[in-house]
């Protein structure tokens, strides 16, 4: 018998009681968690902070704020979604009424990142009651504080039958993925999502990755310059870098990247101040491994430093650092950097197949793609020559923001979609049921066969 066998079975029990599945009971939970993430919103920031140097705006924003956004638009809508699709009749069978029904899959887990806690874990939360799935909730241990708040705030809210959080690290997800699950739902990193499912498959359990990869910001050389570079760094250095969607490098032809540059270190100084690691508004990074890999990776580079460099090791802060003359074979192009280095590749505007294109296509398929030009040949070109997740023109991370879109990976950077109406059909079965009437005759089907 495993670890968790016996909280699996009791909340497959609950959800076979089918208590989850009716409207009402749907939003009087999403009622009481909206409640409850008000309730614990200070804590939420003093426990952010401590993980990760998280500045309230930021917390209010892209965690709270956006939870309890999600939270309202999907109580909105929700009737609807709930709707049964009657479809048109069977031409074999006219008399027939043919229903779609959307069905929930049972126990979900949710394995959840350190790097944006509350959000990343209240959004599938929210998923899984709207959808009449019971949940058990693995928070990321890499944010101990924000763990211990998630915890609190759902034993305060539900019971552990119907929602439970279960903390710790590798052994307790690994613990957990051994039970017979009816669907697993993880955001993280390429690696683990290969043991995660692997594991799925032994069951053959349905499930979502989330991901992240080397998204890159394309700068064409009729942009907006000085707007598109506070919209780079905006994306870049909110959370240090530790975003899925971050822009990872950027491409820039090669006419105006010194003018590129001279924007990006203005607007560093205009975001932080001088000197960036000392600015309350500057996250630091998650623990001392993360940093010493991102230290590594700039120490192995083969590019110059020309903005920023500095590391305060007592801190865990990394300064916003402009990296020039690289090249896809460096150090910093080798793997998703999830922090504030800014790797610059320069192209010949006039051969954007061969040194833009080809290249994005030759390597793993980017979760996210930021695409600067008011040249709609060019838009046209890239968007449908190039396969990444989603993404903006002329700007950057607000795609996932707009929830009437689905938020997704492909290939490398993720399997599945979600959010809104997408999440709905995620995370629901869709059973088809034809419906005929008693005398309605198979003759025509049956041998012997003329």
């Amino acid at each position: 018998m495993g670890k968790y066998q016996t909280l699996v079975d009791e909340q497959r029990k609950f959800f076979l009681s089918n208590q989850t599945k009716s409207y009402n009971y749907r939003v009087e939970q999403l009622n009481k968690l909206e409640k409850a993430i008000k309730k614990f919103s200070s804590l939420i920031d003093d426990a952010m902070m401590k993980d990760l140097n998280k500045p309230k705006s930021e917390v209010e924003i892209f965690e709270t704020g956006f939870a309890l956004n999600y939270l309202s638009y999907v109580r909105e809508n929700l009737k609807d979604w709930m709707t049964v699709n009657v479809m048109d009749s069977s031409n074999i069978f006219p008399n027939s009424t043919s229903t779609i029904y959307s069905d929930p899959y049972g126990v979900m887990l949710i394995i959840a990142p350190y790097n944006y806690p509350i959000m990343l874990t209240m959004l599938p939360l929210i998923d899984a009651i709207m959808t009449g799935n019971t949940a058990i909730v693995k928070p990321s241990e890499l944010a101990p504080e924000t763990s211990k708040v998630i915890d609190n705030l759902i034993s305060e809210t539900f019971e552990k039958k119907y929602i439970a959080l279960v903390e710790g690290g590798q052994e307790e997800t690994t613990e957990l993925l051994s039970e017979r699950l009816d669907y697993i739902f993880f955001t993280g990193s390429p690696r683990v999502a290969k043991i995660i499912m692997g594991e799925a498959s032994k069951n053959l359990t349905p499930i979502t990755l989330e991901l992240g990869g080397k998204s890159p910001a394309i700068v064409i050389k009729d942009t907006n310059i000085n707007e598109a570079a506070k919209k780079i760094l905006w994306s870049k250095l909110i959370n240090s870098g530790q975003t899925c969607v971050a822009t990872d490098y950027i491409l820039v032809d090669t006419e105006i990247k010194k003018e590129l540059i001279k924007e990006l270190e203005k607007e560093i100084i205009n975001f932080y101040g001088k000197d960036p690691i000392t600015s309350t508004d500057y996250c630091k990074t998650v623990n001392k491994k993360s940093f010493d890999r991102l230290k590594d990776l700039l120490d192995k580079s083969n590019g110059t430093v020309i903005f920023g460099g500095e590391f305060n090791e007592k801190e865990l802060k990394i300064s916003p650092t402009i990296v020039e003359n690289v090249d896809w074979s460096d150090s910093l192009m080798s793997q998703e950097l999830f922090g504030p280095i800014i790797p610059i590749i320069d192209f010949n505007g006039n051969m954007l197949d061969e040194q833009v294109i080809k290249p994005l296509n030759d390597n793993e398929k980017p979760l996210a793609l930021y695409l600067y030009t008011n040249d709609e040949e060019v838009q046209k070109k890239v968007i449908s020559q190039v396969s990444f997740g989603g993404g903006v023109i002329n700007g950057a991370i607000a795609h996932a923001l707009n929830l009437e879109m689905p938020f997704a990976g492909v290939g490398n950077s993720g399997l599945g979609q979600y959010h809104g109406k997408f999440s709905f059909d995620e995370f629901t079965h869709k059973k088809s049921v034809l419906n005929l009437p008693s005398d309605t005759s198979f003759e025509p089907f049956y041998p012997p066969y003329k």
